[in-house]
């Protein structure tokens, strides 16, 4: 089951807070999703299910849900027709601005009625992609849809909503992770605006522990440099100048340094012992570095290329 079809399920649960925003759930079904003939398609039967009991329970009219034939598709649809009885004019009298792409504007007076309006719409054209992914939530509506109305309605809940066009689609949007969950929570998808947050704190968590990890396996990499720089200076410095020429400070340094060429300065300051800080063994370390660059360039000018004829 998709993200959006958890929502759906727990939407098609949620309570109408009057009789009338059983009407307003309706109309937006209808308006942003309804298809004239049949009346609404679906791949999700409760969401076909809880419109024909809202509309049985608003027009008296009975409906029938049966699974779409012929089709090479992944998933399978339903259709949801009228069933031809002397009440269906009534039907169309109660739902005929919403059957004509027409908001109604006395269904969203109160706000709980504005609420299952835009449950009804969520029904009907609403998406949320997986929030491991990205946190997306939107309204993929058609051009003939009251896209306008709709976005009028969302600011005046306080829902930041963006609005876009895109493969002659009107989509209605919202990118953040808490304006998604408050949402959600708005709608009556408590559940899943609660999955919501834990997942955002799991992604953090992950990321953080992620980050400090990479800085740590950083900080030993430029260890191992820096240690593998400073043996290497060392050993050129005792080839070529011998033990004679270091002092003992510096000699205890280099044996200290060439046993253990793993360990950080701060720990080769404690194996020491000696009282000698990390910025004096840096220091004594930066003298071998100056005695080495000093040979290579000795070195250098005595090669064969750079000799003069």
């Amino acid at each position: 089951m998709t993200h959006t079809q958890m929502v759906r399920q727990e939407l098609c649960r949620a309570k109408c807070g009057c009789p009338q925003c059983e009407n307003a759930l309706v109309s937006a079904m209808l308006l942003f999703g309804g298809e004239g003939d049949p009346l609404y398609r679906s791949d999700f039967v409760p969401e076909l299910e809880l419109l024909a009991e809202c509309i049985v329970s608003q027009t008296g009219v009975m409906t029938h849900i049966e699974e779409e034939e012929g089709g090479k598709r992944k998933r399978k649809y339903y259709r949801l027709t009228l069933e031809p009885t002397e009440d269906v004019s009534y039907f169309y009298e109660t739902f005929q601005l919403a059957l004509h792409h027409q908001l109604d504007p006395s269904l969203v007076q109160k706000s709980c009625c504005a609420v299952s309006f835009l449950r009804g719409m969520f029904l009907a054209c609403g998406v949320l992609v997986n929030p491991q992914k990205e946190y997306h939530l939107e309204f993929k509506c058609r051009l003939e849809d009251p896209v306008a109305e709709a976005e009028v309605l969302l600011r005046r809940l306080h829902q930041p909503f963006r609005r876009t066009r895109r493969s002659g689609f009107e989509v209605l949007y919202l990118k953040d992770s808490d304006s998604i969950a408050d949402f959600l929570t708005l709608l009556g998808a408590v559940q899943n605006s609660m999955d919501l947050v834990q997942t955002k704190i799991y992604k953090e968590l992950r990321n953080n522990a992620n980050r400090v990890t990479n800085c740590e396996t950083a900080n030993i990499d430029k260890t191992v440099q820096a240690a593998a720089r400073q043996i290497q200076d060392i050993e050129l410095v005792l080839e070529k100048k011998g033990k004679a020429a270091l002092s003992e400070d510096l000699l205890q340094v280099a044996e200290v340094r060439i046993q253990h060429p793993e360990e950080s300065l701060s720990e080769l300051c404690r194996i020491l012992g000696s009282g000698i800080s990390r910025s004096g063994l840096n220091h004594r370390l930066k003298k071998f570095a100056q005695m080495a660059e000093t040979i290579r360039a000795e070195q250098k000018q005595e090669s064969p290329e750079n000799r003069v004829s």
